[in-house]
């Protein structure tokens, strides 16, 4: 039986390319709908509501975006992956829900994305906005902190911080690799990797320590230091995630 969070879409306009991507996929244990045609790829689509998409923005871009609103009402759930060429501009709105990766790339940067956008478990409405929280989720127990990860919710006593996908990811990091000395580059290969320079993703970074640092600071044995040259370590009481 075919795992349905494992199924993809794809509608890529080199036939080459996205026999290359489909078959790579494939071999990562991907099952992989591969379309040329927009209509085709949206019929289809509306038939399996596929949790992952894969779609080549110049096919879509413009007009082609009432069909990538539609695909997000018919299923909230789906996650869409633009890839588009280097230089092109578009209009469009990214959402929750969306992100893009810019031609050219390595199969090995496809899938990396892949395996970060699956992590999540949020259906979210283009609609409303509102998060419907899964059932499940792992807990953290950070010093006087408890981290629920799908939902993203960083608790002390009783006040809440609702984290960004990004937040949660760099903090879940952290909480796995606890105590010991996490280097900068497998932080960026992992959390930012298809996002921009390096020099931009390390500034990037910079900033999103700072932030957990201070959603932190309501406990002075927890604390984020900073090891020159190598990277950081993330100083607590042993984290007991909790399923």
């Amino acid at each position: 039986m075919i795992d349905e969070k494992s199924k993809i879409l794809l509608c890529e306009e080199n036939e080459n390319l996205g026999v290359i991507m489909s078959e790579y996929l494939k071999s990562k244990k991907f099952y992989v709908d591969l379309f040329l045609d927009r209509n085709a790829a949206y019929e289809y689509f509306v038939e399996n509501k596929h949790t992952l998409c894969i779609l080549d923005i110049t096919l879509f871009n413009n007009d082609g975006f009432e069909l990538i609103d539609k695909m997000h009402e018919i299923s909230p759930q789906t996650y869409i992956i633009f890839l588009t060429p280097k230089g092109t501009k578009t209009d469009r709105a990214f959402n929750e829900k969306e992100t893009f990766l810019q031609k050219p790339f390595s199969i090995n940067d496809l899938v990396s994305v892949i395996k970060f956008k699956k992590r999540s478990n949020y259906a979210i409405s283009r609609d409303t906005r509102r998060i419907y929280e899964p059932v499940n989720t792992t807990v953290y127990t950070i010093g006087r902190y408890s981290f629920e990860v799908q939902r993203r919710r960083l608790i002390l006593n009783d006040k809440t911080i609702h984290l960004t996908s990004k937040e949660s990811a760099l903090l879940t990091m952290l909480c796995a690799n606890a105590n010991t000395i996490i280097d900068r580059a497998f932080i960026i290969d992992n959390i930012w990797n298809y996002e921009g320079e390096y020099y931009g993703k390390s500034r990037t970074m910079d900033v999103y320590i700072c932030k957990i640092r201070n959603y932190l600071s309501g406990d002075q044995n927890v604390n984020l230091v900073n090891i020159h040259g190598k990277g950081y370590k993330f100083i607590i009481p042993v984290p007991k995630p909790q399923i």
